[in-house]
């Protein structure tokens, strides 16, 4: 089953072909927030009448939103960056303590969230609704010359659920999951709810491999309507190791500031003899995810910085030329629209984004008729299950620890 059809031919390489010198110059899309702000009184009146028009407890997902909202970029692609791995975790596999790997896991979650928290909302940020069968691939390039790859695959669009794997050969590490995404209008904020089984995988020396389990805070736009604007994000961000025991949990509130511990198992011995494993705390975190944040070894009182937002490095993500991806990937599926809307031409994204669209409606019509279900190109289902949801497993995922080899970096263009 083809997602496009052009001219009657469903061959995706020549559709290629017919599409590699249609495609407008280049789209600058690296991470920018509130540069594009399009400030014109229509289209602000356009997006305001747009959320008074909402009910309370609306799934944003199930809607279509205004052009003049859209980012210009892919849920895919803006999941990818939420998940760039920092230079510090290349280096988590080859610590000895469990305690100090779990910092390097939690580091690993929110590091990369930083970038999410704005004091206002100034322009377009909701991303493109991906589309069943949308797949979207890049890598990053590390100081030590090691690379680490990602792979994301859209196999539902009502409601919207994704298949991700990160992985880092050389540096034995690898970042999974099948999350449902629900942005949820609350009069006065939009809340994001991630759901569904996240993993995070370290093989270590010793030939173990450690699996930690996920579950991630969510992003809120507050002040949509009223009062001071802004991103944030709220909840918890909670990590267990399966193998230790040991654990991570972090409670994000109003103002960008988080406040959490890390705690290990022990075992504790009743007057009576019997044993009862429980918790107590190592490490308390606090701090603030626009600015500095600290974490102190409850131990020995010793105190350190856990995240300097103002220090992180700007790791790249290298994506292929849209001329050179299939006609599945992400940046070339919404070419067209995130040129358009770069260029605020409103009439074009709307008629390019409808296109879109309309494939999509035909795919998933074509496959109720059929009685058939998407079958994801790279993730297979598997038996595990989080939140009602299935995990599903990249194909040739990482199965062992590698001892150090010597690698070299990929030439490739940012686009």
């Amino acid at each position: 089953m083809e997602f496009f059809k052009t001219n009657g031919n469903t061959d995706p390489s020549v559709y290629e072909q017919q599409q590699d010198s249609t495609y407008p110059t280049i789209v600058d899309y690296k991470p920018k927030f509130g540069a594009d702000a399009d400030s014109s009184s229509s289209n602000a009146s356009l997006l305001f009448q747009f959320i008074k028009s909402l009910r309370i407890g609306t799934d944003l997902s199930q809607i279509a939103s205004p052009i003049q909202g859209e980012k210009g970029k892919s849920a895919l692609e803006w999941g990818a960056e939420l998940s760039r791995p920092f230079e510090s975790f290349t280096k988590a596999h080859k610590e000895t303590d469990a305690l100090k790997r779990m910092i390097h896991v939690l580091q690993f979650i929110v590091a990369p969230r930083t970038s999410v928290p704005q004091p206002s909302i100034t322009g377009p940020n909701k991303p493109y609704n991906s589309v069943i069968g949308e797949h979207f691939h890049g890598h990053w390039n590390h100081s030590d010359n090691s690379q680490s790859f990602v792979v994301y695959e859209q196999i539902s669009h009502h409601p919207p659920v994704c298949c991700f794997y990160i992985w880092n050969q050389t540096n034995n590490f690898s970042y999974e999951g099948t999350i449902r995404t629900a942005p949820i209008f609350w009069g006065n904020k939009v809340d994001v709810t991630f759901t569904g089984p996240i993993r995070v995988h370290l093989f270590l020396p010793s030939g173990v491999k450690e699996t930690y389990h996920v579950s991630l805070p969510s992003p809120c736009a507050k002040g949509i309507l009223l009062g001071k604007s802004g991103f944030e994000f709220s909840g918890e961000a909670k990590i267990v190791c399966e193998q230790t025991g040991v654990q991570s949990n972090l409670k994000f509130k109003s103002g960008n500031v988080f406040k959490g511990h890390i705690t290990e198992p022990y075992e504790k011995v009743k007057k009576n003899g019997t044993k009862k494993m429980k918790s107590r705390p190592v490490y308390e975190i606090e701090g603030s995810m626009i600015g500095l944040s600290h974490i102190t070894d409850l131990r020995n009182n010793d105190k350190q910085v856990f995240l300097d937002v103002m220090s992180m490095e700007d790791l790249q993500l290298v994506v292929k030329p849209v001329a050179k991806q299939d006609c599945f990937e992400s940046r070339r599926i919404w070419h067209h629209v995130t040129h358009a809307i770069k260029q605020k031409d409103w009439d074009s994204a709307i008629k390019h984004k409808a296109e879109v669209e309309e494939s999509q409606r035909k795919l998933i019509k074509e496959m109720k008729a059929n009685h058939e279900e998407y079958v994801p190109k790279y993730f297979k289902k598997t038996d595990v299950v989080v939140d009602k949801m299935h995990l599903y497993e990249y194909l040739h995922p990482i199965t062992h620890y590698t001892a150090p080899i010597e690698s070299t970096v990929d030439d490739l263009d940012l686009d």
